[in-house]
């Protein structure tokens, strides 16, 4: 479980661990960062997601 952090409403292009990581978002699919409990971050697209 984690905390969102940032909410984006727009394609989100990162390198993360040597590797390119893209979402695409948009105002009805957003994508999310996310802080877990031991501070590690990572996005995630909506369609991805459940709710706890």
């Amino acid at each position: 479980m984690g905390k969102v952090i940032a909410v984006y409403t727009h394609d989100i292009r990162e390198v993360r661990g040597g590797k390119r990581i893209l979402r695409i978002a948009t105002d009805a699919c957003p994508a999310y960062l996310i802080e877990m409990g031991d501070g590690f971050t990572l996005i995630k697209s909506h369609s991805e997601l459940t709710r706890c």
